[in-house]
């Protein structure tokens, strides 16, 4: 069941899912944000978890458009290209071969050759040129000079080979058709959206933090974040694989994302960001993913547009070079925070910049350490310990350790935080010559209130200029 009011500011109907009255809720014409009322009306609405795609054409606009995509493919050329080597052949044989032909022509019709027409002599040459084309071949009439034996060898070989590209053409070309008919996404509703092409269990983890940032926003029916899955699973595998992402407005497509015609179904071209994981569809359950298409899609989505934004997942460092050359904006290399990194390239732009720049050790960048407590600033507050790092080394107080027994860091740390923060801060305890034993743990304080009282136990967990770090 649904609530549905109208906004106090511009009188639009609301529809909310998930709430209760007296909760807050967005409208998504105005922007403004109101409480639910109590007398709001309950309706029935059931989103569903994976979106259709929607035909945004009558029959009549879709006709027209089947005939320009036939048009603008290779399937019109060659047509017109066999044509034109059928007429050739006809000729080559009508002038070559006209006795011949005309005589063929007066057998099959009991008449004397002398009353066959031009136009019946041609009509046999044709008749001939088609079979031969066609490798049919019913032997009824052939070249009977040297000449027109040595334009006929050249014919048969011709068809023959030609024969064969234009099956491969035909194949293509239906197979296009069949990507580009077979689902048609509207494109007045596919703007801003997020693609991610690729299937494997990271797609899942980037989707479950994505439900869990949405799941903090007022609910509004529409206004759901647009995601579009490119890869080659069945559909009732993703649907199953998606149907608890009931805040994610989700669309199956099918394909393979390095056709051009794929990322056009996808509308690659309106949306905001796309996102290329190794990809394990369509391949054994013992196969690694297949990681070696991602540069070649980014040379795909940059062939169609500048627009979109280009966050790549990659486990082979080598892949990097080949990437950036192509043009991916971002790049994430395999660790157990990856979903995190990914997710906030689209969510909190900036983050895993930030955080890479920080990890980064040696040059002019900056780097956590983990640096003794000035001995003066012993039982003083946090406060003054924050305005002496930023005074003198401009070096930025995150917080503190503290050694106590009997303590499990990880469990201490708890969720508070960002996870991959408290990680780095780990690595930089254990670089820093920080024993832990199963008697003992450290125990961090980030970020604490100004009259955060600091003693002799606690060590400074300070951000600063990797210029700066000998001096501190």
């Amino acid at each position: 069941m649904a609530l549905r009011y109208s906004c106090p500011s511009c009188e639009m109907d609301i529809t909310v899912l998930y709430l209760e009255a007296g909760r807050k809720a967005k409208c998504k014409k105005c922007g403004a944000e109101s409480l639910v009322p109590p007398s709001a009306a309950k309706v029935r609405a059931e989103p569903p978890p994976l979106a259709r795609p929607a035909t945004s054409m009558g029959e009549g606009h879709a006709l027209g458009h089947r005939l320009r995509e036939i048009i603008k493919t290779g399937f019109v050329k060659y047509t017109a290209g066999t044509v034109a080597l059928v007429l050739v052949a006809s000729l080559l044989m009508f002038f070559f071969e006209y006795d011949n032909y005309a005589g063929s022509v007066a057998g099959h019709l009991g008449k004397d050759q002398s009353e066959i027409t031009a136009w019946d002599t041609f009509l046999h040459t044709l008749w001939w040129s088609l079979v031969t084309f066609t490798t049919v071949g019913y032997g009824d009439i052939s070249p009977a000079s040297h000449l027109g034996k040595f334009f006929g060898a050249i014919i048969m070989l011709s068809s023959f080979f030609w024969a064969i590209l234009l099956s491969g053409v035909v194949a293509s070309f239906l197979v296009e058709v069949a990507l580009r008919e077979d689902d048609t996404l509207d494109q007045n509703k596919f703007k801003g959206h997020t693609i991610i092409a690729g299937w494997s269990l990271m797609v899942e983890d980037i989707l479950k933090v994505m439900q869990t940032e949405e799941s903090t926003k007022p609910v509004v029916i529409g206004g759901a974040p647009l995601i579009i899955l490119i890869n080659e699973m069945p559909r009732d595998e993703i649907k199953r694989a998606v149907e608890n992402f009931d805040r994610l407005d989700i669309t199956h497509i099918s394909g393979r994302y390095t056709q051009e015609a794929v990322l056009e179904k996808a509308i690659v071209d309106q949306a905001e960001n796309m996102i290329l994981v190794p990809d394990k569809s369509g391949l054994a359950a013992e196969d690694p993913a297949d990681e070696n298409v991602i540069p070649l899609t980014v040379f795909a989505v940059r062939s169609l547009t500048d627009n979109v934004r280009l966050i790549a997942h990659i486990a082979n460092s080598e892949l990097k070079e080949q990437l950036v050359q192509a043009g991916c904006d971002e790049i994430v290399l395999t660790d157990e925070h990856t979903p995190d990194m990914i997710t906030n390239h689209i969510l909190n732009p900036g983050v895993p910049q930030l955080v890479e720049q920080i990890g980064a050790v040696g040059g002019d960048g900056h780097r956590l350490e983990i640096v003794d407590l000035p001995p003066l600033l012993i039982d003083s507050t946090h406060l003054n310990v924050f305005s002496y790092f930023k005074e003198n080394f401009s070096a930025l107080l995150l917080g503190y350790t503290v050694q106590a027994s009997g303590f499990d860091l990880e469990d201490e740390m708890g969720e508070t935080g960002d996870p991959i923060v408290r990680q780095m801060i780990t690595e930089q305890l254990q670089q820093s010559g920080i024993k832990l034993s199963s008697e003992e743990k450290m125990e961090l304080e980030i970020n604490p209130s100004d009259d955060y009282q600091v003693s002799a136990k606690n060590r400074c967990v300070v951000l600063m200029n990797n210029q700066n770090v000998e001096q501190a």
